[in-house]
Protein backbone atom coordinates (compact mmCIF):
# COMPACT_ATOMS: atom_id res chain seq x y z
CA UNK A 1 0.00 0.00 0.00
CA UNK A 2 1.43 3.17 -0.63
CA UNK A 3 0.63 6.66 0.75
CA UNK A 4 -0.66 9.00 -1.12
CA UNK A 5 0.18 12.92 -0.49
CA UNK A 6 -2.23 13.95 1.39
CA UNK A 7 -1.74 11.27 3.46
CA UNK A 8 1.79 12.13 4.37
CA UNK A 9 0.56 16.02 4.78
CA UNK A 10 -1.71 15.17 7.44
CA UNK A 11 0.62 12.58 9.31
CA UNK A 12 3.45 15.58 8.88
CA UNK A 13 0.36 18.15 10.28
CA UNK A 14 -0.20 15.75 13.24
CA UNK A 15 3.13 15.29 14.58
CA UNK A 16 3.70 19.43 13.68
CA UNK A 17 0.48 19.96 16.10
CA UNK A 18 1.56 17.82 18.85
CA UNK A 19 -1.78 15.94 18.66
CA UNK A 20 -0.63 12.49 19.31
CA UNK A 21 -3.74 10.79 19.82
CA UNK A 22 -4.86 11.60 15.83
CA UNK A 23 -1.59 10.56 15.26
CA UNK A 24 -1.75 6.88 17.01
CA UNK A 25 -5.39 6.71 15.48
CA UNK A 26 -4.54 7.46 11.78
CA UNK A 27 -1.05 5.09 12.02
CA UNK A 28 -3.30 2.01 13.38
CA UNK A 29 -5.74 2.52 10.48
CA UNK A 30 -3.12 2.60 7.74
CA UNK A 31 -1.37 -0.44 9.34
CA UNK A 32 -4.95 -2.42 9.78
CA UNK A 33 -5.61 -1.31 6.33
CA UNK A 34 -2.46 -2.87 5.15
CA UNK A 35 -2.92 -5.75 6.45
CA UNK A 36 -6.36 -5.78 4.75
CA UNK A 37 -5.28 -5.41 1.06
CA UNK A 38 -2.52 -8.06 2.07
CA UNK A 39 -4.80 -10.21 3.40
CA UNK A 40 -7.13 -9.78 0.31
CA UNK A 41 -4.52 -10.46 -2.35
CA UNK A 42 -3.12 -13.97 -0.72
CA UNK A 43 -7.02 -14.71 -0.86
CA UNK A 44 -7.32 -13.88 -4.64
CA UNK A 45 -3.88 -15.51 -5.23
CA UNK A 46 -4.85 -18.75 -3.74
CA UNK A 47 -8.34 -18.06 -5.43
CA UNK A 48 -6.72 -18.12 -9.06
CA UNK A 49 -4.61 -20.88 -8.25
CA UNK A 50 -7.44 -22.91 -7.15
CA UNK A 51 -9.30 -21.91 -10.34
CA UNK A 52 -6.56 -22.43 -12.67
CA UNK A 53 -6.25 -25.94 -11.95
CA UNK A 54 -2.85 -25.88 -10.07
CA UNK A 55 -1.90 -28.19 -7.31
CA UNK A 56 1.36 -27.92 -6.35
CA UNK A 57 1.41 -31.27 -4.47
CA UNK A 58 1.38 -32.95 -7.52
CA UNK A 59 -1.74 -34.79 -8.80
CA UNK A 60 -0.97 -37.99 -7.60
CA UNK A 61 -4.44 -39.75 -5.82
Amino acid sequence: MALNQSALDEIAAMLKGGDSFDLVRSAAELVLQAHVEAEAAAHNAAESEQDSGYNPRGSGS
